[in-house]
């Protein structure tokens, strides 16, 4: 009899160890960020669940069997081992929560932090900047004051604002968990300028809802740059619903200002419609594509002829619609080589004037994503009017080949060749025998 009811016991334990083991694991499965790449978050979570089986399964037969052996009647037989797989699941789930990544509620909703870093007056972003290598860090710190695992994003440059003379940049970022201190740190252009720890600690109030007051509280100073910031918490469904009335906005603003373009309108306002606008519904976008292609095309001199425009911007921004109108024009070849040997003239004038590397940095690689449109373009000529390299790419490789100490020259030296290989008529066969 005593061997049936801790075999009983064994089972009731091994069921109820189960459950709490697969429940603790799904909560783990967000609070470690454990991926679900190929299945493995449910992996992680049948694994334990199965571990919580078998630890059931024994602490029951044993705790029964003691229980039982000490002269103890079946209802302690049952709820000593209970109990016990109980106790063990709490004590594992207050570790997992303890050293996991929970985060902060209000409300019952967790929490956005919004940041506005404010910089000195004339300060501008870079190109390298605003190309991705800026980055904002939330960064968590722990009661040891070692920084722990980090949140970030890009600045939202299209956000920038000015505000009595002063540049503002807005970023947005999760909090992951209840740190007890935070620490915000912006890098830019891949060195980082400033760091700033942020007052609220692992409890935030719905006081801190409100935007802060800009800190420092005594101003920028030379440590900090001459940068100041202040934040406030969003709820996720708040900050879900700004976004979604701020995309909603910009969709708008973009469905108005197409509609209000006329055939006759400059091709520089059209060209702005060259690329798809992001999650645009796909009608839309497609109607944008087919009118904005129409109008290059029933104006296809005026717009090859853009192709070689002393603004390079506009240049680029034409060469870069070229795939839009196909086959491509004769009329395009003359036009494009004028584009080359402009890029070809600017590679040369890298550096002349005594900038600092970083400018030259700079400048190389806008000089590069010019290049790289400009191959692309005429690799269009090529598929559509069986033509070859043409003869300004060698003064582009000789001029690139002279900055090869700069990375984006180097690269667009090798790209070249790329270009060249591709574009060489291929051999005659021979002749038949």
């Amino acid at each position: 009899m005593k061997i049936v009811l801790a075999g009983a016991a064994g089972l009731l334990c091994a069921v109820l160890g189960c459950v709490l083991a697969g429940f603790i694991a799904d909560l783990c499965v967000s609070w470690y960020h454990i991926s679900a790449f190929e299945g493995g978050a449910g992996y992680y979570v049948v694994f334990l669940a199965l571990g919580g089986l078998v630890a059931g399964l024994g602490i029951g037969v044993v705790a029964a069997g003691v229980v039982l052996a000490q002269g103890g009647g079946p209802g302690k037989a049952f709820g000593v081992p209970l109990a016990i797989v109980f106790g063990c699941a709490c004590t594992a789930l207050a570790l997992a929560w303890f050293f996991g990544d929970v985060p902060p509620k209000l409300g019952g909703d967790t929490l956005h932090v919004q940041v506005e870093l404010r910089a000195p007056a004339g300060w501008s972003p870079s190109a390298k900047d605003r190309k991705g290598e800026t980055w904002v860090f939330l960064r968590s710190v722990d009661f040891r004051n070692v920084g722990g695992r980090a949140e970030y994003c890009a600045p939202d440059w299209d956000e920038m604002h000015e505000r009595d003379g002063r540049p503002i940049v807005q970023c947005t970022l999760f909090l992951f968990r209840s740190s007890p201190k935070w620490v915000l740190e912006f890098t830019f252009g891949g060195k980082q300028v400033v760091s700033f720890l942020l007052p609220f600690g692992g409890r935030p109030k719905a006081s801190d809802e409100a935007w802060s007051d800009w800190l420092p509280r005594n101003g920028p100073s030379p440590e900090t740059g001459g940068f100041d910031y202040r934040y406030r918490l969003l709820r996720t469904g708040q900050w879900q619903a700004q976004r979604k009335e701020a995309e909603s906005a910009r969709r708008a603003e973009i469905q108005r200002r197409f509609e209000a373009l006329t055939p006759e309108a400059p091709l520089r306002e059209w060209l702005e419609f060259r690329r798809q606008p992001d999650d645009h519904t796909y009608m839309v976008t497609q109607q944008m594509h087919a009118n904005v292609a129409r109008v290059l095309a029933d104006r296809s001199s005026e717009f090859v002829a853009l192709f070689g425009d002393a603004d390079p911007k506009l240049a680029h921004s034409a060469i870069e619609a070229l795939p839009m109108v196909r086959p491509a024009s004769h009329n395009a070849i003359e036009p494009m080589r004028s584009a080359a040997r402009r890029i070809a003239a600017d590679i040369r004038a890298l550096g002349t004037v005594g900038e600092s590397p970083e400018v030259i940095d700079e400048q190389a690689l806008a000089l590069y994503n010019r290049f790289y449109t400009w191959g692309y373009g005429w690799q269009c000529l090529v598929s559509d009017l069986d033509i070859e390299a043409p003869p300004e790419m060698a003064e582009i490789v000789a001029a690139a080949s002279a900055h090869e100490s700069v990375s984006s020259m180097d690269a667009l030296a090798s790209l070249a060749g790329q270009f060249e290989r591709e574009w060489r008529p291929a051999p005659a066969l021979p002749p038949q025998p």
